[in-house]
């Protein structure tokens, strides 16, 4: 019975190292692909790091150096567009004087028309006209 037992031992010892052979060989196969995706992803990580520090680079550049300037950019333009209607109010009012200048010296001066010479009224007509 001790022998049955013996060899029936050994013989599950010896299933046993074969499932184990089976194993490794199996895990070796499938470690060896991890490998090399490893290898592969690891390089990718490192590449995408190394971007991510360039984008964080940039950021806290545009944030420092470039968002100041353009909120100072936009803060002039709008002064200049302000200024600009200002201006053209202005240019409005002078123009409607000039204009009621013209008809009131144009009335003003056809009273007058025969003392002015040719000459005179033609110089007139050029100003406001």
């Amino acid at each position: 019975m001790l022998f049955i037992l013996l060899s029936l031992s050994f013989s599950l010892l010896k299933k046993l190292d074969e499932l184990k052979l089976e194993m490794r060989k199996e895990v070796e196969e499938k470690y060896s692909d991890f490998l090399l995706d490893f290898d592969k992803t690891s390089t990718t990580v490192d590449q995408l790091e190394v971007a991510v520090g360039e984008v964080e680079a940039l950021t806290n550049m545009v944030n420092t150096h470039l968002r100041p300037e353009v909120a100072q950019a936009t803060k002039d333009m709008h002064e200049v567009g302000r200024q600009l209607q200002e201006l053209s109010a202005t240019v409005e009012v002078i123009r409607q004087q000039r204009k009621w200048d013209k008809h009131k010296l144009l009335y003003s001066t056809r009273s007058y028309e025969v003392d002015l010479n040719v000459d005179q009224r033609n110089l007139l007509y050029r100003w406001f006209f």
